[in-house]
């Protein structure tokens, strides 16, 4: 009913969640060491496999883990591990045997051009171009820190990049920007998560500097 909170889905335990996906009616969920499904137009959430990271795996310094869902339906959950893929009915470990500088991972993006970005724990960003190959960033390519907090491409497809010191972008004309801009509005601010409205507002949610 309106204005009043309606409890769901009994069949999920009491766990905490750390993440939330919703596309085309369906919606994943993201609890300790596991990932719920429910599809449109199920009644109910269905447990997927165990994660190859066990909840232990899921590091306090690294921030909470996230899941998202790429272009092509594949589910992506990051932890200290590397980036953990569900498709084609089995778990793949993304990490430092897939090229990946180290395996702790920060946060990451699919983006609509099918692109994956990670931030990489002290290390900075990169991009997966495939076949074991990574592009990566740093300070030394503008970024104002190498810890990376949140991804976000918006409508216009600037991508935005939050690290522990600060805001990054690089607009849509290349693929890989070669270096990136700061906001100089955010300088010296902690940027732990990132989301674009349907107006094209940025928002911008910050450690200890509120709500921009």
């Amino acid at each position: 009913a309106q204005g009043k909170l309606v409890e769901e889905a009994p069949e999920l335990p009491a766990a905490k969640w750390y993440s939330m996906y919703s596309a085309n009616g369906s919606m994943w969920l993201l609890s300790p060491g596991a990932v719920w499904f429910r599809s449109s137009p199920a009644s109910s959430f269905r447990p997927l496999p165990p994660l190859p990271a066990i909840p232990q795996a899921f590091s306090p310094f690294l921030g909470d883990p996230v899941l998202t869902v790429d272009r092509n339906g594949a589910v992506l959950v990051t932890s200290s591990n590397g980036v953990c893929r569900w498709a084609h009915s089995r778990w793949h470990v993304i990490n430092s045997d897939s090229g990946l500088a180290r395996d702790d991972v920060t946060t990451m993006l699919s983006d609509h051009e099918g692109s994956l970005w990670v931030g990489i724990a002290g290390l900075g960003l990169a991009r997966c171009l495939g076949c074991g190959q990574w592009e990566s960033w740093g300070s030394s390519e503008g970024l104002p820190h190498e810890s990376i907090w949140a991804l976000n491409r918006d409508g216009a497809g600037t991508l935005w990049v939050g690290t522990t010191s600060g805001l990054s972008y690089a607009l849509n004309e290349t693929p890989a920007p070669e270096r990136w801009n700061s906001r100089a509005e955010l300088a010296g601010k902690m940027v732990l998560s990132l989301a674009d409205s349907r107006d094209n507002s940025l928002w911008v949610g910050t450690g200890n500097d509120g709500l921009w």
